[in-house]
């Protein structure tokens, strides 16, 4: 059985100009808590008829609507007279909304308190203690209507404490897994999981989303036996491309290993310029495993620092797995390590070759008894390239030290 569905509505002209929505993601995690999934989302313009249109077609796909914004006192803020308008309802000045909103802000101007203390005819009301604007529900044939303020500090809490009991759909509950991968695309994602996915085609929703060298691929259903079958499968499919079963990043998971192991890491970067040593310390705690990185751009830097040889540069180049391997070994070797790891590539637009097109990126990796290089190929932009290649790096060695019995 598939889980009910919610609509989103998020109203402001600002949405479609110079400001981001991004509360969908939010809004997503809470719905399925209470037993619904976000179906879809509009942002409309602050026009009542492109409200209402919004509005009427979440309707009618959709058990649950969801509207943010357009609850204030100006010209612009027409979501109540857009709801009024396509439910044939009234207006009316609540009494109980007017004296707070006089109390709680005195100097609040009369046309002002007049506007915010608009409710729709037979709706809920919720006070906003962070706001002006209160949040209102309305039930219309069997659909549930939210219509809460526009910014998230002022509507999370009333959902939290009001709304979400109220729509909450206690006979549902929703299982949700997200697989975080690293070293497959898209494609691949897919036609491992195709086979799982027409086994449950009735019972689960799944999407893939796909990043530099990571894809996450994510399914929820309604049904624990399906989800527990389906979640066993996947789980198979995909057991040695998943980094992490808790939604943290491959900087984090590599953290919390090499802390568990007692084990330090070190880094020599060439062509991604410090980013994964940026993306490991950027994880609070970073210090307890990781000793340093060297940014060795240059080949007069990889020779005097790193102490790659004059013969590995003229012989196999910079960008090669000779050149990357030595690079490791040299980081190992200052920062006095037990893992390295080196990134020396074609991060475009220029400097490939016929033999070395942009986008080839080579990788050393040290530990206690083994080392190893790679080379491995990225497509799209520069920045796609350093990314794919600080992700590849990090992948490594996170199975690296997983794979450590010191």
């Amino acid at each position: 059985m598939k889980a009910g569905k919610a609509f989103f509505v998020a109203v402001g002209s600002e949405l479609l100009s110079f400001k981001a929505n991004r509360y969908s993601p939010v809004l997503a995690g809470k719905l399925f808590k209470a037993g619904y999934t976000l179906a879809g989302e509009i942002t409309a313009a602050d026009r009542l008829e492109d409200i209402k249109k919004a509005m009427d077609f979440a309707q009618k796909n959709a058990d649950i609507v969801i509207v943010t914004g357009g609850l204030g006192p100006t010209f612009d803020d027409l979501t109540r007279q857009a709801a009024a308008s396509l439910f044939n309802l009234s207006l009316h000045e609540n009494q109980k909304v007017k004296k707070t909103l006089q109390k709680r802000y005195p100097h609040l101007e009369k046309w002002n308190l007049e506007n915010q203390s608009l409710v729709l005819e037979k709706a809920e009301v919720f006070d906003n203690p962070n706001g002006t604007a209160f949040a209102q529900v309305l039930k219309m044939k069997g659909k549930t209507f939210a219509f809460l303020p526009g910014p998230l500090k002022e509507w999370e809490p009333i959902w939290d404490e009001k709304v979400s009991k109220i729509i909450a759909n206690k006979k549902q509950k929703i299982y949700f897994k997200n697989f975080r991968l690293a070293g497959l695309r898209e494609a691949q994602v897919q036609e491992k999981a195709m086979p799982v996915i027409k086994e449950f085609a009735r019972d689960i929703e799944c999407t893939v989303l796909a990043g530099p060298y990571t894809c996450e691929f994510s399914f929820y259903c309604s049904g624990r036996s399906i989800f527990r079958k389906a979640g066993e499968k996947l789980s198979n499919i995909f057991a040695e491309y998943v980094y992490s079963s808790r939604d943290f990043s491959l900087a984090a998971e590599l953290k919390e290993l090499c802390i568990k192991k007692k084990v330090s890491v070190s880094l020599a970067e060439s062509c991604t310029g410090g980013l994964v040593s940026q993306l490991i310390t950027s994880e609070p705690g970073s210090s307890e495993f990781y000793a340093g990185g060297i940014n060795a751009y240059s080949n007069s830097a990889k020779k005097n620092i790193l102490a790659v040889s004059q013969q590995t540069l003229k012989k196999h180049g910079a960008v090669s797995r000779e050149c990357a391997i030595e690079m490791a070994r040299g980081a190992k070797k200052i920062f006095k390590t037990d893992f390295s790891a080196s990134i020396t590539g074609i991060a475009g637009p220029m400097g490939g070759t016929k033999d070395k097109p942009v986008g080839t990126v080579c990788f050393g990796f040290c530990g206690p008894d083994s080392e190893y290089s790679a080379v491995s190929f990225f497509r799209k932009d520069r920045d796609f390239i350093r990314q794919s290649s600080a992700n590849f790096a990090l992948f490594a060695l996170l199975k690296l030290v997983k794979s450590y019995r010191g």
